[in-house]
C-alpha cells in the first residue's frame, strides 16, 4: 500500500521525503495506473525543463526513493522508460488500490 503527500512517500511503515517535483512526478506516474506517461507531460507536472536530462535526475531521484520504502516487497514498483517517449510505475496488483489523501 503506498501514500504519497507533497512533501513525502509512505509505504507500510516505511517513509522517504520528496521535493515539489518529486511529488508531482509521483502523482502523476500513479494516477496514470501503468500507462505510459509522455516527457512532456512529466515536465511540465513537475514545472521542469523538457530540454536537456533535468527529468531524468528527478526519475533517477524518485527511483531511489521508492525503492527505499518499497525495496522489502516481494514485488516493488518498477519504475520504467520508454526511450525518446516517457515513463510508466508498474505496480503489483497486490498493492492497489492506492491512496492518496484528500486535499484539503
Amino acid at each position: 500500500h503506498i501514500s504519497w503527500l507533497p512533501t513525502q512517500l509512505v509505504a507500510d511503515d516505511r517513509t522517504a521525503a520528496l521535493s515539489l517535483a518529486e511529488y508531482r512526478l509521483l502523482d502523476m506516474l500513479l494516477r496514470a495506473r501503468g500507462e505510459w506517461v509522455p516527457r512532456e507531460a512529466l515536465c511540465a507536472a513537475a514545472g521542469i525543463e523538457h530540454q536537456g536530462r533535468a527529468l531524468d535526475m528527478q526519475i533517477s531521484r524518485l527511483r531511489r526513493k521508492i525503492h527505499l520504502v518499497t525495496g522489502h516487497w516481494k514485488r516493488p514498483p518498477q519504475l520504467v522508460a520508454q526511450r525518446n517517449f516517457g515513463y510508466s510505475l508498474g505496480l503489483h496488483p497486490l498493492h492497489v488500490p492506492y491512496h492518496r489523501p484528500v486535499d484539503k
